[in-house]
This record gives structure tokens, C-alpha cells and sequence, in this order.
């Protein structure tokens, strides 16, 4: 008899292996095993716990156990007291075992003590078992022991079982990579959401530890699962002023998702000063704004200017050289400030185009022809000016 979902038998031969090698430490000098208390009085004692167990006789239980009596004690079927409390249906005597750290051995048919409990229609003792091996591989997974992970994981502890974190989340949390690594191996599910709907990643990301945000990224971590207050791991990397795991994250299909509070990881990298991670983050999701008309700047390639085109400079009708390297005079434009000794208005090197006053009739009358060639709509506008020829002049 079997669970439905069992770590496959490959895994379990080569857990078992290193679990031998590391209980091979434990062994005596001559090749006996160091049974606890001794040889005779220690098989007599666990005979008794097994005995009291399964009479469900609680108060004895207690006693034996303060006694030390081994709690992986087994008989010849090799039953142990946590599989006998299960089967019996001793829920307290249950409890009292794994308090005192009993494991979810098998018997000789590779029967678990859940399994058993299940058989026999005891779920509280199975779910109360299971929870108790998600407990502990969570705190083994937080602590970073990875032969107590290894251990619990050969137990059928699940990888997936959730309290207010889960045992990916409280490894990534802490940086135990070897740890986040054996998970993922074991089947964890990367994208598991914990605690105010944090994962394995926001954790990662929220505690700084690259190593482990490239490998739950390499294992396909979706990087835009947003917390309970909207944060994902790109907003913990820009608040933090984590620049290669910014980087990382969007290669990897990381947005500049806001947060509940309407705050993107960009504003909130400016925010805090980390000013390459928003710069970064605006190179991913920022366009500039569509190229002027060409016309407005014959002169220099679709209205361009900035340090490639020496001694060009902005006209007065479109004074701001942009960050982006065209000429304009809009927010659109020009929202980010204007590049110096290019824009129209600085001293140094004339303007692309006439110079243009503002409110100067006279100066537009006489730039008629250019103006013309560049825009045929503002040359019927000019014509309309006072004292401007052609017809035009104001209605009566």
C-alpha cells in the first residue's frame, strides 16, 4: 500500500544512500550500532512503548518516553510507535510521539505511519502527521539544514505544504541556495504564494540574494506575481538599489507594474535615489516621443541635434534640444530638461533656421519664403497678419 504521490523511487534509493552515509558517523568502532542506553534494557523498554502504544495507554507513553525510550523502536513487522498510534487510532498518543520527534517511518511493506492512518480511516492523525512534517521541513529549510531536508523530504514531507510561508520561501528568504535548489528538485512549486501573497522571488528579491532570484528565474519563476499591496520583485530591487538583479529580472519579463498605491518600481527607484535602476527600467518601458517633422529642420536629419551635430542649434520655434536628441519645445519633449549648447537661446553658435522673435511681425514678413517651404499652413496664416500682402488683412 502506497500514497497517491510518492517521491519516485530513484530519488528515494539515492536519499536513503546519503542518509547512510551520514548515520555510518554514528556507528561503533567495531561495526555495532550504538543502541541508546544499551543493548538489553534498551530492546525491553521500546517492547514496553510499543506495547503501551498500541493500548493506547497515554500516561504509560509519557512515562517511557521520559525514561528514553527509542521512538523508532520496531517490532518485527517493523512497525514503529508513531505508525501502531496511527493505525490504532490514538490521536493524543500521536501528538505526544511527534512532539517528542517521531518520524514518519515505514514498516517492511514501505507502509508510512500517514499511510496507515489513512488506511485505517484516522485523517485527523494523517493531516496531523503531515502538518507536522511541513513544520519541519519548513524550519529545516529556513535553518538551512540540508540533511534534515533531505531527511524529511525520504519521509513524504510535503514540498507544497503551506503555513504562513512555505519550505521554498523560508529557504530563499534566508539564501540557502543548496536548500532552494534540492526543493525545486523535489517538485516544489516555484511560484507558490505565501504570507501577504509573497514567493519564493519577492523574498529572494526583497533580501537581496541575486543567486537565488537567476536560479528560481532559470526555473521559471514568473517575476510580475504581485504581493497583497502590489509589489513584485522588480519593486523590491528598485527600492533596495539592487541594479544586476533589476537587470535580471527584466530579461527575464520583469513590468513596471504599479503597486497598490500607484507607485512603479521606476518611480520608486527615483524615489530612493537609485537613479541607473530607473534609467534601466525607462530603457526597457519608456519610448521616446515620435520624431518631429522633418520639415521643421532642414538643416539637420528629422530635426536632430546634440553633440553629433556640431554647431547646429535648435530654432526659436522649437528652442529645446531633448534627452532624446531631437529639437522640440513640448512636455513630450522637453519634459526632461534641455541638452546645453544646442538649444536655441545659448550663447554660441547660431540656430538652425532664421531667428524668429517672439511677437516680431516684421521678422515674420520677412521670412516668408522659408517659412513657405516649410509649412505652407503657416504661410496662409502669415498672410493674414496686418499689412501682410495677398489679400489678407482683418475682417470687417
Amino acid at each position: 500500500m502506497s500514497r497517491t504521490c510518492k517521491t519516485t523511487a530513484a530519488w528515494r534509493a539515492a536519499m536513503l544512500f546519503l542518509l547512510l552515509l551520514v548515520a555510518s558517523v554514528f556507528t561503533a568502532a567495531d561495526g555495532s550500532a550504538d543502541l541508546h542506553h544499551g543493548g538489553r534494557q534498551q530492546l525491553s523498554i521500546g517492547s514496553d512503548l510499543l506495547s503501551a502504544v498500541s493500548d493506547g495507554r497515554l500516561s504509560d507513553v509519557e512515562r517511557l518516553i521520559d525514561e528514553g525510550a527509542d521512538l523508532e523502536y520496531r517490532n518485527s513487522v517493523e512497525y514503529t510507535p508513531l505508525i501502531l498510534a496511527a493505525k490504532s487510532g490514538h490521536p493524543d498518543i500521536a501528538r505526544l510521539l511527534l512532539d517528542n520527534g517521531a518520524r514518519n517511518a515505514q514498516d517492511q511493506n514501505g507502509t508510512s505511519a500517514i499511510d496507515w492512518a489513512l488506511w485505517a480511516y484516522h485523517p485527523d492523525i494523517a493531516r496531523m502527521i503531515a502538518s507536522e512534517l511541513v513544520a519541519r521541513l519548513i524550519s529545516a529549510a529556513e535553518d538551512g539544514r540540508l540533511s534534515d531536508v533531505v531527511a524529511l523530504i525520504i519521509e513524504d514531507a510535503d514540498v507544497n505544504g503551506r503555513m504562513s510561508m512555505s519550505p521554498l520561501a523560508s529557504a530563499a528568504e534566508k539564501g540557502h541556495r543548496d536548500v532552494v535548489t534540492l526543493l525545486l528538485g523535489a517538485g516544489a512549486n516555484v511560484d507558490l504564494q505565501v504570507v501577504v501573497g509573497m514567493t519564493a522571488l519577492t523574498f529572494a528579491a526583497l533580501n537581496g540574494h541575486l543567486d537565488i532570484v537567476t536560479a528560481l528565474l532559470d526555473a521559471g519563476a514568473n517575476p510580475n506575481i504581485p504581493t497583497d499591496y502590489g509589489y513584485t520583485a522588480l519593486t523590491y530591487a528598485a527600492k533596495h538599489g539592487y541594479t544586476d538583479m533589476a537587470l535580471a529580472l527584466l530579461a527575464n519579463g520583469g513590468t513596471n507594474a504599479p503597486t497598490l498605491s500607484g507607485e512603479t518600481p521606476m518611480d520608486i527607484a527615483a524615489t530612493f535615489d537609485h537613479l541607473d535602476i530607473a534609467d534601466l527600467i525607462a530603457s526597457y518601458f519608456v519610448s521616446p516621443p515620435p520624431l518631429p517633422p522633418k520639415s521643421l529642420f532642414p538643416d539637420a536629419p528629422n530635426g536632430a541635434c546634440g553633440s553629433q551635430w556640431p554647431g547646429l542649434r535648435c530654432p526659436a520655434h522649437a528652442p529645446c534640444c531633448s534627452q532624446y536628441g531631437y529639437c522640440g519645445s513640448t512636455d513630450e519633449y522637453c519634459g526632461a530638461g534641455c541638452q546645453s549648447g544646442c538649444s536655441g537661446g545659448d550663447d554660441g553658435d547660431e540656430a538652425i533656421g532664421p531667428k524668429v522673435g517672439s511677437g516680431d511681425i516684421g521678422a515674420l514678413r520677412s521670412m516668408s519664403t522659408y517659412i513657405a517651404s516649410v509649412d505652407p499652413e503657416l504661410e496662409s496664416l502669415l498672410q493674414r497678419l496686418p499689412g501682410a500682402g495677398g489679400g489678407g488683412g482683418t475682417e470687417g
